[in-house]
């Protein structure tokens, strides 16, 4: 992505912050908090992250946010320190509400625009050939495992520091993982190796051991299932991922295949293999089908978001969204001539980034 890109979505972000600023309810969250003239001397002890929009516009002038994520979690820490210091029925707090609905709105807006992609986190890309199926297997085996282990509730899905009034989460763990997000990167074949697969897992409970106090019930919880995993990855390392109970032995040699192509949207864009089964409608090929998806793989952020956009208006049927930051383009459904369509478009832009 250009630096001229990343620079129209950082002027974007400095726009939405001004805007805010400027609105007459935001003047108390645009200056940090003078707790010493407000009287108000346990603002420290309860606020330990201070953030005010002053300060949020100076680091994006300076160049400190290095993604919109980054700036996001500035700019909604504002809102969460005021909210958290003063009771619901304080006018500091019902303001900083008002502004939270105007934020939000306007990081919808932002994140449907195309050079946004120049400031968000790398997409995840798988770093080789997926993993033999074998392998595989075995990687869901412990996945499963560790799921339906009593200790594992807190950690399968991702830490929703928002609505638990945990402001600095952000701020102290800087690569949060959890095992639902793990359980997405394995079935959209991802990984390309079991150490890639064990790194993630190991990252879910060290993130929970970095931020709850040792002798909580989170990070009990997190070194019990920690352990969990290690002896049955161990075992599983010594088998080679061999048969489970009652299952067959797969076939080595096989390699996987996945049967959609899954994108985050709209900020980490990911795309997977496609199926592999006979030809199906039309005459595509799934040899064709598996081009089209490493030609995907290939798309900038900015194009994967026009892409999103080409298969929600010509193509819906093969479009899935799950939630704000992930959807699903199924290529296996598309007729001969939205695939045509859908490949014209990816080998153009691939043109016209080549120059």
């Amino acid at each position: 992505m250009s630096s001229e890109a990343r620079e129209r979505a950082i002027k974007n972000c400095m726009a939405v912050t001004k805007m805010i600023m400027d609105h007459k309810l935001a003047q108390p969250f645009n200056q940090p908090v003078d707790y010493v003239t407000l009287g108000i001397p346990q603002y420290p002890e309860i606020i330990k992250y201070p953030m005010d929009y002053g300060s949020v516009m100076r680091k994006l002038r300076s160049g400190e946010y290095e993604t919109m994520e980054g700036w996001t979690v500035d700019m909604q820490l504002v809102l969460t320190n005021a909210k958290i210091f003063n009771p619901t029925d304080h006018p500091v707090h019902q303001w900083a509400q008002q502004i939270q609905v105007m934020f939000d709105k306007k990081l919808g807006q932002l994140n449907s625009k195309p050079e946004m992609a120049a400031f968000k986190h790398p997409p995840r890309v798988r770093r080789g050939p997926p993993m033999p199926e074998q392998e595989w297997q075995a990687c869901r085996g412990v996945l499963r495992q560790m799921q339906q282990s009593p200790q594992a509730y807190p950690f399968l899905q991702p830490v929703d520091w928002k609505t638990l009034g945990i402001p600095d989460y952000p701020k102290i763990v800087k690569q949060p993982m959890d095992i639902g997000t793990v359980e997405k990167h394995l079935t959209s074949y991802l990984y390309s190796s079991l150490d890639e697969f064990a790194a993630d897992m190991r990252l879910c409970f060290k993130n929970a051991k970095r931020y709850n106090l040792e002798g909580s019930d989170i990070h009990k919880m997190a070194s019990d299932l920690e352990m969990q995993f290690e002896s049955r990855w161990a075992e599983m390392i010594r088998t080679k991922g061999t048969k489970r109970p009652g299952e067959p032995l797969p076939d080595s040699s096989s390699q996987h295949q996945a049967p959609t192509g899954m994108m985050q949207d709209p900020g980490e864009h990911t795309v997977a293999p496609h199926s592999s089964s006979p030809t199906r409608d039309g005459g595509v090929s799934d040899d064709d089908r598996r081009k089209l998806g490493d030609k995907i793989n290939m798309l900038s952020g900015a194009q994967l978001g026009q892409l999103i956009d080409l298969v929600k208006d010509e193509c819906p049927k093969s479009y899935e969204k799950f939630s704000d930051e992930e959807c699903e383009i199924d290529i296996d459904s598309l007729a001969r001539r939205d695939f045509d369509r859908l490949l014209e478009f990816v080998e153009g832009s691939l043109r016209d980034a080549a120059g």
